[in-house]
């Protein structure tokens, strides 16, 4: 059987970041005195709505970076449920979201103003939608294999926060923007950004590691 796919269907970029004002940028060098900056409130902190988009950025679920082990023994559904599995990671509604997803990185990058276009905004939306379809389908697969319910789950786990990044991105487009003057709202957020990059990837790796694995015990 070849290697099934993880059902992740995003997986947090740069691109969408750093089109909606993040990304690894620095703010400008400050042009006025730094007193009238003090009195502006862009001096060293940040304001109380740039504090907040910082405070309210979606957390790390610690779930994402936990081991997945998988053992040598197989379990009496383990075969057709991994096939079940994979048909999912491949089928028709995950080609629908990476397209959606590419569809949204594309309008992101396109965007002429602080505030998301009404087509953006739609497509987020599409995407949220898409995001209950795939969960509605991986619970009726009824997974009874621990250790593939596992792989199932992390998979829609890593999805839902990276809809979640998207969605908070496109809703605070406007703040994020206006922030690209503070350095220490950019550097807060660039933080946060490379933390949950690191998460994500790390499941990624997870997950595929695991899911490899058990491609080659239900081969044998």
């Amino acid at each position: 059987m070849k290697t099934i796919q993880s059902l992740s269907i995003a997986v947090l970029t740069a691109a969408i970041l750093a089109a909606c004002g993040g990304g690894e940028k620095s703010a400008p060098a400050a042009s006025q005195p730094q007193a009238q900056q003090a009195q502006s409130g862009e001096s060293a902190g940040m304001s109380a709505e740039l504090s907040a988009v910082i405070e309210n950025y979606p957390a790390i679920d610690p779930v994402l970076t936990q081991p997945i082990e998988i053992s040598d023994k197989k379990s009496p559904t383990g075969l057709k449920e991994l096939k079940k599995f994979a048909d999912l990671s491949s089928g028709p509604l995950m080609r629908e979201a990476l397209s959606m997803q590419k569809k949204i990185q594309s309008q992101v990058r396109a965007q002429k103003s602080d505030k998301p276009s009404d087509e953006l905004l739609a497509s987020v939306k599409e995407m949220g939608s898409l995001m209950e379809k795939m969960k509605q389908e991986v619970s009726a697969l009824n997974l009874q294999d621990p250790e593939i319910k596992t792989v199932s789950d992390r998979s829609l786990l890593a999805s839902e926060t990276a809809y979640k990044i998207i969605s908070y991105t496109v809703d605070n487009a406007d703040k994020m923007n206006a922030g690209e003057k503070s350095q220490a709202f950019m550097n807060a957020f660039n933080g946060k950004t490379r933390e949950m990059q690191k998460a994500l990837s790390e499941n990624q790796r997870i997950v595929g590691d695991a899911a490899r694995k058990l491609s080659e015990k239900y081969s044998k």
